[in-house]
């Protein structure tokens, strides 16, 4: 009997596949990368953080989770505070977004009672480009002016927009 290498006519030959376990070596090339990448960002947020952010406690044990202090810009309701956010990282950063979540309670419209705030940016419109610095500029930014056409809870949006004082 003689095992003909070529396909049949009419079909295209098919790839060799290997009959081991494929992906376990792309895992630990995603994690490597994505390790390779935090330490990167946590670096240049040790040495030059965003306004109103400072790292958390030091020294970082995992740098797939790590603690940001985000301090109330002035001129807001927020000032003088300080609010801790915990920073988690998927394995496949940065081609999915970290998790960024606020440990006390913030009385905000656009962060709910998780700790969890919603920006665009960790949501439709994540990019590999994004680093931790971008994405804390964008929590100061929606902590200074907050989106109201976009509120997690109604109530503490109308309250912003129409009774301020209160």
């Amino acid at each position: 009997m003689t095992v003909s290498s070529e396909a049949p006519a009419g079909t295209a030959p098919q790839p060799k596949r290997s009959t081991a376990t494929a992906g376990w070596w792309t895992k630990k090339t995603e994690t490597k990368a994505a390790h390779k990448r935090i330490c990167q960002e946590l670096r240049a947020l040790w040495l030059d953080p965003p306004a109103y952010c400072r790292p958390g406690a030091a020294p970082v044990t995992d740098p797939f989770h790590w603690e940001v202090v985000i301090d109330g810009p002035p001129g807001t309701p927020y000032a003088g505070g300080a609010f801790p956010v915990d920073v988690w990282y998927p394995n496949a950063y940065p081609f999915q977004p970290p998790k960024l979540t606020f440990k006390t309670k913030v009385y905000h419209p656009n962060i709910d009672e998780e700790g969890q705030m919603v920006v665009d940016a960790l949501q439709d419109y994540w990019t590999p480009a994004f680093t931790i610095k971008t994405l804390l500029l964008c929590f100061v930014s929606v902590l200074y002016d907050p989106l109201l056409d976009y509120p997690i809870n109604e109530d503490i949006a109308e309250q912003y927009e129409y009774e301020y004082e209160l």
